[in-house]
């Protein structure tokens, strides 16, 4: 079940890689001016999603995890971060991420924020991961 929030406007967003190298099959943060709130989430596995109780699931995880390619997720106030399997690009997830991003917050189109890494891997690379606090 989708939940549509906010205006029809844009989905505002700005992506972040884990690494200062080329993107690997590392993790990346989805910095969002829309809040999932009623969804955080501590970092899990797919795996383990999956072996939850129906009630201790929710349709923002379901949502992530039907994109193929997350193997991890986590999510918190205004930023969702996961990890990719390493058989896929970081344009098909990225891609299939956002897209399902701007459908569950009832958006009609993507608007990356200045700064934003690009949707292929390159571009803005935390430091150090002592910047961020822990996912």
């Amino acid at each position: 079940m989708l939940i549509a929030r906010g205006n029809m406007a844009s989905l505002k967003y700005k992506l972040e890689y884990n690494k200062s190298t080329e993107a690997s099959d590392d993790a990346v943060y989805i910095h969002l001016r829309e809040d999932p709130v009623g969804f955080y989430r501590s970092k899990i596995g797919k795996e383990d999603y999956y072996e939850l109780a129906l009630a201790k699931k929710d349709a923002f995880s379901n949502g992530l995890f039907n994109v193929a390619g997350i193997e991890e997720i986590s999510i918190t106030a205004y930023r969702v971060w996961y990890m990719k399997a390493p058989a896929f690009t970081w344009s098909e997830v990225n891609t299939g991420a956002l897209a399902f991003l701007k459908t569950f917050f009832g958006k009609t189109s993507l608007e990356e924020i200045s700064g934003s890494a690009n949707i292929n891997g390159s571009g803005l690379r935390l430091e150090s991961e002592k910047n961020r606090r822990t996912v």
